[in-house]
């Protein structure tokens, strides 16, 4: 799933990168955009909070630099239940899901 949003956004001239903190890395940060993006491989709720915990560790180090994202997001391999998207929303994360070769997500950005 991660490979075929790397693919996606490569098509639309997006580049995608990783942000480093020390021997911490993020999955997907698009720099032009300032969006970082962690990939979950399914949609239980584990791993939803996993994928939680891990984004505000990340921007937390940003912050530390002086630096500040304009979007956060979780990627997904399908729509989770709308729950699970309130969960997200209400800590300011958007969700991101594949929907067969195409990637929607719960709210508006930039990637169309």
């Amino acid at each position: 799933m991660a490979n075929d949003f790397f693919e996606w956004l490569e098509n639309k001239n997006i580049r995608v990168t990783r942000l480093g903190f020390g021997r911490l890395q993020n999955d997907i940060y698009l720099d032009e955009f300032k969006y970082l993006i962690e990939a979950k491989g399914n949609i239980e709720r584990p791993s939803i909070r996993m994928g939680i915990g891990q984004i505000f560790d990340y921007e937390y180090e940003l912050i530390k630099r002086n630096e500040n994202l304009n979007f956060k997001g979780l990627l997904l391999p399908e729509k989770p239940d709308d729950s699970i998207i309130d969960l997200l929303k209400s800590v300011d994360i958007k969700t991101i899901w594949q929907e067969d070769d195409n990637f929607i997500c719960s709210e508006n950005w930039m990637i169309s």
